[in-house]
């Protein structure tokens, strides 16, 4: 395992191999930790798709997805964030939060939301500490019970 600092940051093709191959991997572990399981139905793949990548190997990933226009302008939504279990707890989950928040506000947004289960506390604890505060529902989303939203500083471009 390399430092999350020498990964290679690479956006790839929504509906490519990668971004399914790491979507998978997402689907399958939430199905195994939350309770009565996780079948999302059809997805639509996000807008945009980052991956981590050690050499070959994609070691994180997440999407942003791009929402209705809110009351301070353009909105964007974080969707399916997942680190390789060997990756946790080293910072990686909130690098890549950085890294697709800084996308988004590059793209134009003013404000990116997030939706979350409950039982996922690790997620909950990395979005409150990445300055996400608790919003109302905005999805319909049935797997979700808490929902997030921060501001977005514009001028912030990824690095």
């Amino acid at each position: 395992m390399t430092d999350p600092a020498g990964l290679t940051w690479t956006e790839v093709e929504p509906d490519g191999a990668a971004a399914r191959d790491v979507f998978e991997r997402y689907v399958a572990e939430l199905d195994a930790i939350l309770p009565g399981g996780f079948a999302p139905g059809p997805v639509v793949p996000p807008s945009t798709v980052l991956l981590a990548m050690e050499g070959a190997e994609p070691v994180a990933g997440g999407g942003l997805q791009w929402l209705p226009d809110g009351t301070e302008g353009p909105e964007a939504e974080v969707k399916r964030m997942w680190v390789a279990p060997a990756w946790r707890g080293h910072g990686l989950g909130a690098r890549l939060l950085a890294e697709l928040e800084a996308r988004a506000a590059a793209a134009g947004a003013r404000t990116v939301r997030l939706d979350t289960h409950p039982a996922l506390t690790g997620a909950i604890a990395l979005y409150r500490r990445s300055g996400y505060a608790e919003t109302p529902r905005y999805n319909a989303n049935p797997h979700a019970g808490l929902f997030f939203a921060k501001r977005l500083d514009p001028a912030r471009d990824p690095a």
